[in-house]
């Protein structure tokens, strides 16, 4: 029953993980340009055209993902997210756009988008470094949805809106130091490397973007702090209304927090989301979930999922998953499913 209550908790979590809509902006004109209609496409998200630049317009982000995929395979377009990402422009985020826009720096931009990304989707998760506490700080991107093993080209397209976002805040001139997929190339290398301007490294250990602390720290010409702050107002209000569960928020934190910090605790999570951990813990029990049981949970259905991907390396799931050593990771899997990983993958 506990097994059944979790699935559905799960499945649940999934169904309901939404993305606005005007990330399809510049997606149906990039269609036809490849001579597609983008209407099928669309219907199939239940997205009219017409209405992807309404901010109260949704779509399924795991459907985004897949559409995405399926666009570039029917089309033969293997960059087609970073195609998009060319012809996207800051818009995209709406009053997120702004809050950065009018923040003092280009940092303290990326923090807010971050802190409140939420607003464009819950399943989209962005962190970036403190400059003053490394010398190559970087910026991060993940996708909260583990369901959909191949999400290449939205991470393609992210990652090519990231660099957008930091010509808007640090000038158009910007470059980064390095970039960094998880996955393998899609086209030869040069072709990233001239996109992006810079090394680009794939079967990396996360999706990032190298930046120079100059230009993280540089002012933003436009900075305005009374709208930056009626603008934070605005999104901490919309967000204040959405309803998501604990549970749902504890799971999401342990699938961003277990490849960044390896050993994802009940303190960890509980700083993450403000409270003392005797408090979540209590929490938690209401709901009748152990956070000991989650973190496993969410390890397994995350090694479902990797283990199914042949671009990425026993070493690099292992990490993913929060194990500092391949064993433990091995032992896991013998509990979970029975045998080896290698014989998972084989099956």
């Amino acid at each position: 029953m506990l097994e059944q209550q979790s699935l559905q908790r799960y499945i649940d979590m999934v169904e309901n993980v939404l993305i606005r809509g005007s990330s399809l902006t510049a997606f149906p004109d990039l269609v036809r340009e490849l001579g597609r209609d983008p209407a099928p496409y669309l219907a199939q998200l239940n997205v009219s055209e017409t209405l992807i630049s309404d901010p109260k317009q949704f779509m399924s982000y795991a459907g985004f993902v897949q559409t995405l995929e399926r666009v570039s395979q029917d089309l033969d377009c293997p960059d087609f997210g970073l195609r998009m990402a060319q012809q996207q422009s800051v818009g995209v985020l709406g009053p997120l756009a702004l809050i950065a826009q009018f923040s003092e720096t280009a940092l303290d931009g990326l923090q807010r988008i971050a802190r409140y990304m939420a607003y464009h989707s819950p399943a989209a998760v962005v962190k970036i470094e403190d400059p003053t506490l490394c010398e190559r700080p970087e910026l991060f991107f993940s996708i909260a949805l583990t369901q959909v093993t191949q999400q290449r080209q939205t991470i393609e397209l992210s990652l090519g809106f990231a660099m957008q976002v930091m010509r808007l805040l640090s000038g158009r001139n910007f470059k980064p130091l390095s970039v960094s997929f998880q996955h393998t190339p899609l086209l030869p290398v040069s072709h990233y490397r001239v996109y992006f301007g810079c090394p680009v490294y794939f079967e990396a250990s996360s999706n990032s973007m190298e930046i120079r602390s100059a230009d993280l720290l540089r002012p933003i010409d436009v900075s305005d702090p009374l709208m930056c702050k009626t603008m934070e107002a605005f999104v901490a209000n919309a967000l204040a209304e959405v309803s998501h569960t604990l549970v749902s928020k504890v799971r999401q934190l342990i699938q961003q927090l277990l490849p960044l910090q390896r050993r994802c605790t009940l303190s960890l999570v509980a700083r993450h989301l403000g409270m003392g951990e005797r408090t979540l813990q209590r929490r938690l029990k209401v709901e009748r979930v152990f956070f000991e049981e989650l973190v496993d949970e969410v390890r397994q259905e995350l090694a479902q999922s990797y283990l199914k991907r042949a671009d990425m390396s026993m070493a690099q799931v292992a990490g993913l998953l929060g194990y500092r050593e391949q064993s433990s990771f091995n032992r896991a899997c013998r509990r979970w499913f029975g045998e080896s990983p290698r014989g998972l993958r084989k099956d």
